[in-house]
């Protein structure tokens, strides 16, 4: 018999109800990319169209940097001017400051309270038409803060399926987060490694910098920071720079700390 998970004060049952089919899957999962794809299959089936899953690999301490994200359905592109974006997410902070869900509804309800780079930030996932979200916090006791974010679910104008929705989706945010870090943290990390260069890359990136910036502080040409990742990405199979940060956090190939 499986154990209870307990992670933030919420106990989740891994023997009961749709958890269970959730679990036996992420059990049969071999790395990263297949549990993602795991969890997208089990949102898709109960109606949401697409997730976001990401994690401050420290507790935030009231700040809100560029935190990776792994994300699935998204549109082509939509990290294009994310890096301009990221740390003014209404939705993350909304969420970062709270223990409860946060109904994207709500906040956009709420648009005159926020700043000026916060309402761009809005506007930014709005145009790529993401608007209809609900963002699960996760907080792990002061060692690191995640979060799950799922959009899309034709249930969300109805309060008694959204708010059973919710609570659905709470129960997962908790057990997947517990449940990849449980996993991850034991796979790869010793298996690629990371020239002194590309890891400088790697690191100035997960804090937010631009190529340009990388190529400043590095006193090299931003061409030759492309080439470091551009390898950075061969190395962790990442389809882009933001997935690469997330899978060397992930593997504790860099940390922010």
């Amino acid at each position: 018999m499986k154990p209870t998970i307990v992670s933030s004060g919420y106990v989740v049952d891994q023997e009961e109800g749709p958890l269970a089919r959730l679990t036996e899957d992420l059990d049969r999962a071999s790395g990263l990319e297949e549990r993602l794809d795991v969890l997208h299959d089990f949102l898709q089936s109960l109606g949401w169209k697409q997730f976001v899953y990401g994690w401050s690999s420290g507790p935030l301490g009231g700040q809100c940097g560029n935190v990776p994200v792994l994300v699935r359905a998204f549109p082509t592109n939509w990290d294009r001017q994310w890096d301009r974006h990221s740390r003014h997410d209404p939705y993350f902070l909304s969420a970062a400051n709270s223990r409860r869900p946060v109904r994207w509804s709500d906040v956009q309800n709420s648009a005159d309270l926020l700043t000026a780079p916060q309402r761009d930030c809005m506007h930014y996932i709005s145009d790529l038409g993401l608007t209809d979200g609900i963002t699960v916090p996760v907080h792990v006791h002061g060692r690191r803060f995640a979060f799950l974010t799922a959009l899309g679910t034709e249930c969300s104008a109805q309060d008694a399926c959204r708010q059973e929705m919710t609570a659905l989706l709470t129960m997962v945010a908790h057990y997947f987060d517990n449940h990849l870090w449980a996993t991850t943290e034991q796979m790869v990390a010793g298996q690629i490694a990371l020239s002194p260069r590309e890891h400088q890359c790697l690191v100035w990136s997960a804090y937010g910098k631009t190529i340009e910036d990388i190529a400043a502080i590095l006193d090299i040409s931003a061409e030759t920071v492309r080439v470091y990742l551009k390898r950075i990405n061969q190395k962790l199979a990442a389809a882009n720079r933001t997935h690469a940060v997330a899978k060397a956090l992930h593997m504790g190939l860099i940390s922010l700390n």
